[in-house]
């Protein structure tokens, strides 16, 4: 778990998001969407994250979660995944599914 985290919904009406690891295995993110947060928790492209509420693409979020130390990546995401459980109450599952790949273009 996280030593601090700190999770509001951002209402400025800004576009812009921002999104980052600073030291200290912090994670930081401005005005991001809460499709994206998802997306970085479970190191998912766009476009692979299926379902969800509707305000999942809508509602925006600053976060900053605090480690305490420097941790790898991998860590992060699953500490950022339990954060989510907790304050959204968010289920996830995985599951591999065929998609058509784009044809090369000539």
């Amino acid at each position: 778990m996280f030593e601090v985290t700190f999770v509001r919904a951002n209402r400025s009406g800004e576009r812009r998001a921002m999104m980052g690891i600073q030291p200290g295995g912090t994670l930081a993110f401005s005005n991001v969407p809460a499709r994206m947060i998802v997306e970085a928790a479970y190191d998912l492209r766009p476009g692979q994250l299926i379902g969800g509420p509707g305000w999942l693409n809508l509602e925006r979020f600053d976060i900053m979660a605090k480690a305490g130390q420097e941790m790898p990546r991998e860590q992060l995401n699953l500490m950022l995944q339990a954060l989510l459980a907790e304050r959204f109450k968010l289920q996830a599952h995985r599951e591999k599914q065929e998609r058509p790949w784009p044809a090369p273009s000539a």
